[in-house]
Parts: structure tokens; sequence; C-alpha cells
């Protein structure tokens, strides 16, 4: 029997009468991949259901997950990609064919919780990764045995936000903005936060990145002035570092502004994102200021952070909120942006004449000085 599947499913390879000790694997089934069921077996029961299907391979899933198919094969061949709401709203797929661009032509970098090495759709992007924290650079070679790998611990934060630029979109549902980029990871945290120094390491991920020749870097981690050392000339120091490290460079860095607690709204600085040569980076949801976003006067532009989906533990994709989503978002158009621009420019492009385009063509909430990324919009001025 041919059955289409419904939801996100677990690709199990053990029976399924022992799945309370069976960890579900990397692969997993998307909506509208059409499957071929062998026969129906007792399970472990899930959601009140425990019939599970075994497939023409000997692998199983969970029953629940999938319809029967009466459509003929040729018109099961011919199903399109699907893409979430947030990708659909930034109209990415109609920028890929109205101006043939993937971002084949540029060199992206991410400042995170690492990347999950077992993800096929994201580590193909990856050409270069290093752990900050006064190790040399990790050499590609030896990528498996390391700890650039993202952990539950972290909650897949880097895997999830490094899928958004750079996921190569080989499922059958679209996560990846610029699937065609190459990919730098550096890993600036083990457990999702930084510490005392985190701001050092992020500088030290900044300076890497830009050495590996990082055209686009991406940081969705930021501190408080309170959480740096008490020193009244850090901060003072710290923007000297980062102007010594982007000077006279073709790259573009955007931050997250940060996050507020639920039913607090803070106006508050937070770092890398409120430094000079950052852009910080806001969320948005459905054409409104997100209420998740810290305010402050640095951050003008913003773009999606409710309910994004994207890659995490098991390879399929979940929604998160925050602003952490809103910066591989607008990472993501960006990139695109200036791999169109290179090639239409002999491989030249100015980063203030870009950041400037995106301002200009982003769309104004309501009567503010605050703005919502328009890709669209910026693509038909380049």
């Amino acid at each position: 029997m041919k059955a289409r599947v419904k939801t996100f499913l677990n690709i199990r390879t053990e029976k399924p009468e022992i799945l309370a000790n069976n960890n579900p694997g990397d692969k997993f089934y998307s909506p509208g991949d059409v499957i071929e069921v062998v026969e129906a077996v007792e399970g472990d029961k899930y959601k009140d259901n425990n019939i599970w299907y075994k497939l023409d391979d000997g692998t199983f899933v969970w029953s629940g997950g999938v319809a029967e198919v009466t459509a003929p094969p040729a018109l099961l061949a011919a199903e399109t990609k699907r893409s979430f709401q947030w990708f659909k709203d930034l109209k990415i797929e109609e920028i890929w064919d109205q101006f043939n661009e993937r971002g084949e032509n540029v060199t992206v970098a991410i400042l995170d919780t690492g990347y999950n090495i077992a993800n096929d759709d994201l580590s193909p992007a990856v050409i270069g990764v290093n752990v900050i924290d006064g190790s040399p650079p990790i050499q590609m070679d030896d990528i498996k045995s390391l700890s650039i790998n993202d952990n539950s611990k972290s909650g897949w934060h880097g895997t999830f936000c490094a899928s958004i630029i750079s996921a190569r979109n080989s499922k059958k549902i679209n996560i990846g903005i610029a699937p065609k980029s190459k990919l730098f990871v550096g890993k600036i945290s083990k457990t999702g936060g930084l510490g005392t120094l985190g701001m050092d390491r992020i500088i030290e991920g900044i300076k890497w990145a830009v050495s590996s020749g990082a055209e686009i870097i991406s940081i969705s981690f930021g501190v408080f002035r309170n959480e740096m050392p008490d020193d009244e000339n850090y901060l003072t120091d710290i923007q000297a570092k980062l102007n010594e490290i982007i000077a006279n460079k073709d790259v573009l860095i955007f931050a997250s502004s940060g996050d507020n607690s639920p039913g607090s709204i803070l106006e508050k600085e937070r770092y890398p994102a409120s430094l000079d040569g950052c852009v910080s980076v806001g969320a948005s949801n459905n054409g409104e200021l997100s209420e998740v976003t810290i305010l402050s006067s640095k951050t003008i532009i913003h773009a999606q952070g409710v309910d994004v989906e994207s890659y995490t533990k098991d390879n399929i994709p979940e929604k998160k909120t925050g602003t952490s989503m809103s910066v591989p978002i607008l990472a993501g158009v960006a990139a695109l942006a200036v791999s169109h621009i290179k090639k239409k420019n002999n491989n030249v492009w100015d980063p203030a004449d870009l950041l400037k385009k995106i301002y200009e063509t982003s769309t104004p909430i309501n009567s503010s000085t605050k703005k919502i990324i328009n890709p669209k919009a910026l693509f038909q001025t380049l």
C-alpha cells in the first residue's frame, strides 16, 4: 500500500515493540513524502495509537502520521516542495526564481552552539569549523571526533539557526534561505550560556570568521554590560578590538537584540548587537513588533521571530520563538543579496551600501522608526 506522510515522522530501525528503548535516528520523512507500507504491526502506544507501519525497506513509522494514497504515481512524482509560512512571507522562492540566486557566491559564518554534524541537509554547507576556546581551528577531516557538534544541552540552538541560513533543502521542505552558500561554524557556547568573558569569546569568534573570509556573520547571542568584567574601560576596549578586526573588510555582522522574559518589556543595550559595526536585529510577528524583542534605539531592523520552524535534535523541524530566530533570517537574506551583487559587479560589493538598501526597502512598523525586512523589495533595488 502506498501512503502519504502527513507530518514529520522519525524513521525507526528496530521493531516497534521495543520503542521505549529505541531512540529515533537522524532520518525522517517530511509531509508529502510517499512511502510503501508492507504491513501494520502493534507496538508502543503513541498519542493513543499503537499501530506502526513496516515499510518495504524494513524500517518502521507511526501510523498516525500517514494516510493512504489513491493518486496515480505520475501525479505523486510531480509534487512540489513545501515551505513554512515564515518562508513564504519572505517570498524567498520568488527571489530564487526571478533572480536565479541561491547564495552560491557568498561565505557566511555563524557563531553559536555548533551544529549537528549528522544533519545531512546542513552538513554539506559547512566548509570550516572552530571551537572558540583558545584552541587552534579544527580541521574538517577531524570534525566527527571533536566538540563542534551541537547537543541537547544547548537546545539545538546552533543547528536551528545555521539551518535557516544554509540548509541545502534536500528534503521535502524548504528551510535554508541561501541553500548554496558556504558556511563557517564557530562554537562560542557549549551549554547555551556565555559567562563573564562572553564578549571576549564573541570577539575572538568574529576575528576568526573575518580572517576565514566570511562576508556575513550571524550571532544569536549576547550579554548585558552588567554581565561583563567590572572594568570601566572594558566595553571601550571591546569596541576598539572590533573596529580593528573589521577595518577595511567587506563584512556585515548581524546580532540579536535579546529577548524579554514573559510579561516584561526591557529597554536595554545588549552586546555585540549594540556595538558600532554590528546590526542589532529584533523580532517581528505577522507585520508587527514582537513583545519578545528587547527595545533599543540601536534596533531598527526586524524579521519574523515567532513560531519559526527549523531543524532541531532529530533533524525534524520544530517551532521556536525569539530574536535568535530573526538574526539568521536577516543574515540569510543578506547572503542572497551579497551573492547577487558580486555576480553583477565582478565579485565586488559594498557592505555600507547594501545595509543602506536593506533599511530603505524595509517596511515601517506603524509610524515608528522600526522596520521589518522586505527581501523582494530589496532585490528589486539591487
